[in-house]
């Protein structure tokens, strides 16, 4: 009896940490490609939804007014986000700007996935929009992950697009909202976001923590940034006292004439951009909480 019980309790918790493994600190790699779930799903679209948190927000100054180039299809504004998967930057790039996408429209095909393991703050867990469709009346989402988890080529940015990304500077993250708002490099440090599954840094958006308050912060300047390129709509989103008045109205109608530019291509290339977009953000950003 006694061999049986200590059998039961060494199965037990081999069971409990394999769990903890795959749900808890560790990287869960059996849904990096995968489908994110209807109840994750919903979970987003509940904490896309009013309220939204903080008024204002401290990475109001990192968007950039970019009067050279307007990104549009007929009456719709573009917002173009260029990245990759293997980029933790990238990833928690996504988090805000999926729940600011969120509240103008809906995704399809949005899948769970990791930064690389072998960058830093490795495995940083975020999505991937290489399979992902975005329908909206107010906008349309234009992306393009330039390499995958393995930095390996993955979609080719169309060379219409290279121009304004090269002005900038060349790195990922790189967002542009209509032609007229930019951030080139991400919002802010993705430390927080370290051994934290999907299901854990919901959590933090739910519970307010540092990391949430970040994401929430994060999400209201990009919505704001949309409101003021695609005529203040929907009303009840840009007229919300967390959204409204942080950029001023740049509205763009029409169809843009392009510029072209040739990308950054190497991996060091990258990660040299990436590491002066870092310190220019530490130069010129609201402290971290």
């Amino acid at each position: 009896m006694l061999i049986l019980s200590l059998v039961i309790v060494a199965v037990s918790v081999l069971v409990i940490g394999s769990y903890l493994y795959s749900f808890g600190q560790a990287p869960n790699a059996g849904l990096i490609g995968t489908l994110i779930s209807p109840s994750f799903g919903s979970s987003l679209s509940s904490l896309a939804a009013a309220p939204y948190g903080p008024s204002g927000s401290p990475f109001r100054s990192l968007f950039k007014l970019d009067n050279s180039t307007i990104f549009a299809s007929g009456n719709s504004p573009i917002l173009l986000y260029t990245g990759a998967e293997y980029c933790p930057y990238c990833a928690q790039q996504r988090w805000p700007l999926v729940l600011a996408l969120l509240r103008f429209g809906t995704f399809t095909g949005l899948e769970y996935s990791e930064s690389s393991s072998t960058d830093v703050y490795a495995n940083t867990a975020t999505f991937t929009f290489v399979h992902a469709a975005y329908n909206s009346k107010y906008l349309v989402f234009q992306s393009y992950e330039y390499q995958d988890r393995n930095r390996n080529p993955l979609q080719t940015i169309p060379a219409n697009y290279t121009g304004i990304w090269d002005q900038y500077g060349g790195g990922i993250p790189f967002i542009d909202i209509g032609g007229r708002w930019v951030v080139s490099g991400t919002l802010f440090i993705p430390d927080k976001m370290v051994g934290l599954n999907w299901t854990q840094v919901i959590t933090a958006i739910q519970t307010g923590t540092p990391l949430g308050i970040q994401i929430r912060e994060g999400a209201n300047a990009f919505t704001s940034a949309i409101c003021a390129v695609d005529g203040g709509q929907p009303t009840n989103v840009c007229s919300d006292p967390s959204i409204a008045g942080m950029f001023p109205n740049t509205q763009v109608a029409g169809i843009a004439s392009l510029t072209t530019g040739t990308p950054i291509a190497t991996p060091s290339a990258w990660a040299t951009v990436q590491k002066g977009q870092m310190a220019w953000m530490t130069r010129t950003s609201t402290p971290m909480r």
